[in-house]
Order: C-alpha cells, then sequence, then structure tokens
C-alpha cells in the first residue's frame, strides 16, 4: 500500500481525477441551476398565460351575464308588446261590436221614424182632403162662361184680362181651423239627425 502511495505516477492520476471531480460538481451545480432558471421562467410564462386566459374568461363570463341581462330584458318586452297586441285587438273587437251594434240600433231607429213619418204624412193627406172636400161644399160653383165666337183675324186692342168672377175667390174663412201637423216636423228632424248619425258612423 505505501508501495502504491509512493509511486511517482500515481500522484498526476489522483490530480487528474480530483480535478474531474471537481470540474463535474460545478458543471453539475450550474446545470442545475440553469435548469432552475428556466423552469422558473416557464413557470412563470405559464402563470402569465394562465392569468391571461382567467381574464379572458372573466370578460367572457362577463358579456355572457350581459347578454343573458339583455335576453331577459327583451324576452320582458316581447311580453309586453304582446300582452298590449292582445288588448289592443281585444278593444278594436269590442270597438267594431259596438259600432255594429250601435249602427243596428240606429237603422232600426231610422226605419221606426220613417215609419211614423209615413204615418203623419198619410194623416196629413187625409186631413187635407177632407178639409178640400169641406171647402169645395162651402163654395159656390163657377158660373159657366161662354165663349166668343172666333174670326179669322182679332183686334187686341178689345182684349180684356179675364177676371175670377165674385164668389169664386177662395176666401181666408174656407181655410179655417187647417193648420200644419207638427209631428211631421218632428219626425222629419228625427229623420234627418239619425240619417247624419249613421253617415258619421259610416265614415
Amino acid at each position: 500500500m505505501t508501495e502504491l502511495l509512493n509511486d511517482p505516477a500515481l500522484t498526476p492520476s489522483l490530480i487528474g481525477f480530483l480535478v474531474g471531480v471537481v470540474f463535474t460538481s460545478i458543471f453539475a451545480a450550474i446545470k442545475g441551476k440553469i435548469s432552475r432558471s428556466v423552469a422558473l421562467a416557464k413557470e412563470k410564462v405559464t402563470e402569465e398565460k394562465l392569468t391571461a386566459f382567467q381574464n379572458k374568461t372573466s370578460a367572457l363570463e362577463n358579456e355572457i351575464s350581459s347578454l343573458r341581462s339583455s335576453e331577459n330584458r327583451f324576452l320582458k318586452h316581447q311580453g309586453e308588446l304582446e300582452a298590449l297586441t292582445k288588448a289592443d285587438k281585444e278593444r278594436r273587437g269590442e270597438m267594431k261590436n259596438f259600432l255594429d251594434s250601435t249602427q243596428a240600433t240606429l237603422r232600426d231607429e231610422l226605419k221606426r221614424q220613417e215609419m211614423v213619418l209615413k204615418e203623419a204624412i198619410n194623416k196629413s193627406q187625409v186631413a187635407q182632403g177632407a178639409l178640400g172636400v169641406q171647402a169645395g161644399f162651402s163654395t159656390p160653383a163657377a158660373r159657366a162662361t161662354k165663349p166668343a165666337p172666333q174670326t179669322g183675324l182679332q183686334d187686341d186692342r178689345d182684349f180684356v184680362p179675364l177676371q175670377n168672377p165674385a164668389g169664386e175667390t177662395p176666401t181666408e174663412n174656407q181655410f179655417e181651423g187647417f193648420a200644419p201637423d207638427p209631428s211631421i216636423a218632428k219626425a222629419e228632424s228625427a229623420a234627418n239627425a239619425l240619417r247624419a248619425a249613421i253617415e258619421e258612423g259610416n265614415l
């Protein structure tokens, strides 16, 4: 053993071995440090990417929430519009039914007033006829006049206008007691008012 240690060729070998071990340790330490630095850099980049992804995810979630809120508001407005449309259709139907019933009532009333007017006119005509007959009996008969013979030549200077003979002119006493029936004027006024109302309703 002592001889091996005293061998002059062993010393350089030991020195070379120790130098190799030292360099290997240093290289391993440097390599480990570099590896840790690279790993830290990769981890940092990964964290940054993860943070950016989380931010994008949060932004998308906020946008989705906003879209859902807008959708809910849209659905609410749509429901309100549908309700208003339905109510408007119902009101239109009610107004149409009311107008139809009103027009039917006005037509019936107009027909009734026309019948009343016709009856009043007939009664008035009958009354006027009766008064005319009475006046005819009370007035004297017209005297017949014999026409003068005409010749081929006539002189206009001898023309005298014909005059009613005495007693043929109707007197005021003959129309005494006769007055227009006020119901006729009322019926005509009511009929005109109903016609105007029906025309306005049709417009």
